[in-house]
């Protein structure tokens, strides 16, 4: 009896632990069992076919990108035990070489590259990897753009005397990096998603409990990280940079963001339908919109018109918001609402851009060196205790200059604790006021709690 009770203790601790599958790409083989690092297999791929409930995948960061995706499919772990992913600071890449030899001369300068299949998503050609312009059409490219047919292939015009062998011509050619399709508590850490043709890391269908920690997304077409339908989401650390989107979710998904920063995207983050958070991030040199939040109606939700976290609910506290050209440091459209506190928008063209339809509650904030440090087409607009410079806004179509501080604050019935003067904001967000400032008179801290830090500590180096 006490021998099959031990048995029984020894069977179910090792089915609660969940195997673990190492990988590595320079000395692994598919051909081993993948249990130990001396065994390890080669590809990704037979490890997830291989893993199950609640295991663990360990990648080898040799240096040399793997080049697939992470897809889990109906595979993760429990809330107890989560399924893991384990990258070690390895890279997951989606770029292809597209060989000079295989290029076809179709007119002058001009070179086609046929394709059996295009990936979903925004894919493109790059040099070097960095990312070519695209042309409105194959005859009417430049030199150095290119124009893809989904149906047929790559056209690329070289510049005069030059042919593809002068280049190194490569394209996204997979859709996603780390990818998930109703799977549920799973963990992914220290893993760099790139130059994939849709996003980095990509959560969708019935995803609960998704947790990414120490992640970067870079060089994808569409998002750095994105989750959808009614996914729920909690990101620990991550640098998100140059894709269409760093940050994008939608439908009526739920995520939580601590320590991101996002630069040099398209957009920083854009959330369409369900409710985010940004605590401790920084968005900066985004070029459209920094924080871009509407509403949504996803027709393939139940009731999505009647449900009320589809109106996008965006909280924000201990932010930076930089980058003086673009539209807003954060815009709200129609249907959305944002409850920002102790954060810090700084040098766009207009710091809060509220539109019609929209609501913001804002409070312990300071927006500085912007044309603009408000402008609402809605009268949602609750603000108190917070710190403009320059005071110059926009409200339900008027225009108010600093001068005209006070009667604003009479005129909107807000901003009773509210400052106007210059302030200083130190690149972690630490706000100060120098002497003679009338902003020094503010009776709440404002700006960020604690010096914001943020960013994925991987440091796995970009393509030369």
């Amino acid at each position: 009896m006490i021998l099959r009770t031990l048995l029984c203790l020894v069977l179910i601790r090792s089915v609660a632990c969940g195997a673990t599958y190492y990988v590595d790409n320079r000395a692994g083989s598919d051909d081993n069992d993948g249990k130990t690092q001396e065994t390890a297999l080669a590809t990704i791929a037979r490890a997830v076919a291989l893993s199950k409930t609640s295991d663990t995948i360990i990648l080898t960061n040799t240096g040399i990108a793997y080049n697939e995706p992470i897809l889990l499919v109906r595979r993760g772990g429990t809330p107890q035990k989560p399924f893991t992913i384990e990258g070690n600071g390895a890279v997951l890449s989606g770029l292809k070489t597209l060989a000079p030899e295989n290029w076809k001369k179709t007119g002058d300068d001009l070179y086609f590259f046929p394709l059996s299949q295009t990936p979903y998503g925004q894919p493109y050609l790059a040099d070097g990897g960095k990312k070519l312009v695209k042309g409105s059409a194959s005859d009417a490219l430049i030199a150095e753009q290119f124009y893809w047919d989904r149906e047929a292939g790559i056209s690329f015009k070289c510049a005069p005397g030059k042919t593809p062998a002068s280049y190194d011509l490569g394209a996204t050619l997979l859709t996603s990096g780390f990818a998930t399709a109703s799977a549920s508590y799973i963990v992914c850490r220290n893993l760099v998603c790139e130059y994939f043709a849709n996003d980095g890391f990509n959560m969708h269908g019935d995803c609960r409990g998704i947790y990414l920690e120490n992640v970067v997304a870079r060089y994808n077409g569409d998002d750095g990280i994105s989750i959808h339908e009614t996914g729920g989401l909690v990101v620990r650390g991550a640098h998100v940079h140059h894709n269409t989107f760093g940050l994008q979710d939608v439908n009526a998904a739920r995520s939580f963001y601590n320590g991101v920063l996002a630069e040099h995207n398209h957009i920083g983050a854009s959330f369409h339908g369900g409710f985010y958070s940004l605590v401790d991030c920084h968005l900066r040199d985004n070029a459209a919109y920094q924080i871009d939040i509407v509403a949504a109606s996803p027709n393939h939700l139940i009731g999505s018109d009647k449900n009320p976290i589809c109106r996008t609910t965006l909280f924000a506290g201990n932010v930076i918001v930089s980058g003086k050209d673009s539209h807003a440091s954060l815009r709200i459209g129609d249907g959305a609402q944002a409850v920002v506190e102790h954060s810090v928008f700084a040098g766009a063209k207009t710091g809060i851009l509220v539109q019609k339809g929209g609501s913001c509650h804002l409070t312990t904030s300071v927006i500085v060196d912007c044309e603009f440090a408000l402008a609402s087409d809605s009268a949602e607009v609750f603000r108190d205790y917070n710190v403009y410079h320059p005071a110059q806004m926009k409200w339900l179509g008027v225009d108010y200059g600093p001068d005209q501080w006070t009667a604003f604050r009479g005129l909107a019935l807000h901003d009773e604790h509210s400052r106007s003067g210059p302030v200083n904001v130190a690149a972690d967000g630490t706000v100060s006021f120098p002497d003679g400032s009338p902003a020094r008179e503010i009776e709440k801290p404002v700006g960020p709690t604690a010096p914001v830090t943020f960013g994925a500590e991987v440091r796995a180096p970009e393509r030369k």
